[in-house]
């Protein structure tokens, strides 16, 4: 199947043909000014015929095309005009309506498969008009309706029963370009509403059938960095991070909808329908760290099929989120690195909760999971040299590890925890090949012993096995409160491990 970064590179081509990239005060300079940017982005742009009469450049047969080891996309559009509207401005107007193809066509002793893929791109309606001057030109651009439609796709020779169709509507945007070489470039986009819509079947497979709708409102985008880190983002990650590369990204949305079924004449049917009130993510490259952050509040989901033993399971969530920090470029210096997982507010519907308690013996309150990490490393091979990491290098070192936040939250217990430590990376002998760690975690546990009665209470627990995890308790923490335990553990560089000052090892 495609690769995620085949379809970066595509979206990368069909956003630049959709939506010209450069621009200057005379239609002449914006149009060398495209074909110089399409290069910072690995693409050749040339036209079939060109003719610049009265403050109009007529170009026909403009073809794109970008080249990758296995890889090609061509692109052809059939006609684009550039209009000097004699206020220092050009407008660009284009065929309502072009094809891309993607070629893959991996090494013959390899076991990817070739594929060709043909897309249809509609811009009907889409006016862009270019201002600024040769060193920092400006376009706006607003389009009614922007579709992707993928019409063929043929793998090891052989046609896909395979629709997928990408909408996007009411688009507003406004994209500003400087400099030369790596050049400096900021866009904001706006957008009504995105859908995109999925489905096929595998004849091969029994007849099975799938389908994938999507739909979001209020979409907002924000970018900048530099037009050529950019653009090899679609293709070699080595070349698109350096030490150099800026790039900040940030995608909103107002809400949207998720729906899949899946028919299999051996397993049955399944169907999965999730709403979210809202969305964010934010992707940041700067200093050889990659950061990520995802943020989903208000999910709603609801799961159904012949496999599953009860009519439909609902499950709801206050939010989703997950965070990554991530130095991966080598260096001497140590760098930031992080992790956030955080599902809070979990619920599911009565009726599950009824299968496995019908007296209603357990508390039925929203479930928490909060894993907040972060700490210092040191990168010692490239992350995106996955030729050295297959040879196994070692990717770095962990200098630190601050554990900031850990919570469990379930059933009516609460599991808490805060601690710090450090490496020492020159010492993995005494902890059998791991760097010797010097630190503690600190832990607080609220509602255990309560827990463990209602499991024992519910048959889910035997009473024994309760008991054992009741010393098991006893022997790391103290007691402190009602129901509420301590454990302070405590890890040594000699190897030593205590908890609550008594020694364990």
């Amino acid at each position: 199947m495609i690769r995620i970064s085949h379809l970066s590179a595509t979206s990368a081509i069909a956003l630049c043909l959709a939506t010209p990239v450069l621009a200057d005060i005379t239609a002449a300079e914006v149009w060398e000014d495209w074909k110089s940017t399409s290069a910072a982005f690995g693409q050749t742009l040339t036209a079939g015929n060109e003719d610049n009469s009265g403050g109009v450049l007529t170009l026909n047969d403009v073809a794109v095309t970008m080249e990758m080891p296995g890889e090609k996309i061509d692109g052809m559009i059939p006609n684009i005009t550039l209009t000097e509207l004699g206020n220092g401005t050009v407008e660009i107007r284009m065929s309502p309506e072009f094809v891309m193809t993607m070629m893959i066509d991996p090494p013959k002793d390899s076991d990817g498969e070739a594929v060709k893929t043909t897309i249809v791109i509609a811009t009907p309606g889409m006016d862009t008009v270019v201002s600024g001057d040769a060193a920092a030109p400006i376009y706006d651009f607003t389009a009614p309706v922007i579709d992707l439609n993928v019409t063929e796709m043929i793998v090891d020779g052989s046609p896909v029963d395979m629709e997928t169709a990408i909408g996007l509507t009411d688009l507003a945007g406004r994209y500003a370009i400087q400099g030369t070489g790596d050049r400096d470039h900021e866009s904001q986009i706006n957008a009504a509403t995105l859908t995109i819509n999925i489905s096929g079947s595998d004849p091969e497979d029994g007849g099975s059938t799938f389908s994938l709708k999507t739909a979001y409102k209020a979409i907002e985008t924000t970018s900048a960095g530099t037009a050529a880190g950019m653009g090899a983002l679609g293709g070699d990650p080595a070349a698109a991070i350096t030490p150099e590369t800026r790039v900040t990204a940030m995608l909103r949305h107002g809400g949207g909808s998720t729906a899949v079924a899946v028919t299999d004449p051996e397993t049955g049917d399944f169907k999965l329908d999730a709403t979210t009130r809202s969305g964010q993510l934010d992707v940041t490259i700067a200093d050889g760290v990659i950061g990520y952050d995802a943020v989903g509040k208000g999910l709603d989901i609801t799961v159904s099929g012949d496999q599953i033993p009860v009519p439909e399971v609902t499950a709801a969530m206050d939010e989703m989120a997950f965070g990554l920090t991530l130095p991966i470029l080598k260096g001497e210096d140590v760098k930031d690195y992080g992790l956030l997982l955080n599902l809070s507010g979990l619920t599911v519907s009565d009726f599950l909760w009824s299968m496995i308690d019908p007296e209603t013996v357990l508390p039925r309150d929203p479930a928490t999971l909060l894993i907040e990490l972060a700490g210092k490393a040191r990168v010692l091979t490239d992350l995106t040299d996955t030729a050295a990491l297959e040879a196994g290098a070692s990717p770095g070192e962990v200098e630190s590890l601050n554990v900031k936040n850990l919570r469990l939250a379930f059933a009516g217990a609460d599991l808490t925890g805060k601690g710090d430590f450090t490496f020492d990376n020159s010492d993995t002998l005494t902890f059998g090949g791991f760097p010797a760690p010097d630190g503690k975690v600190d832990l607080k546990l609220t509602g255990g012993n309560g827990l463990l009665d209602k499991l024992v209470q519910l048959g889910v627990l035997p009473q024994d096995q309760a008991m054992g995890a009741r010393m098991m308790m006893g022997l790391f923490a103290k007691p402190t409160g009602d129901d509420t335990m301590e454990s302070q553990i405590e890890v040594k560089p000699d190897g030593s491990i205590s908890a609550n000052g008594q020694r364990l090892k």
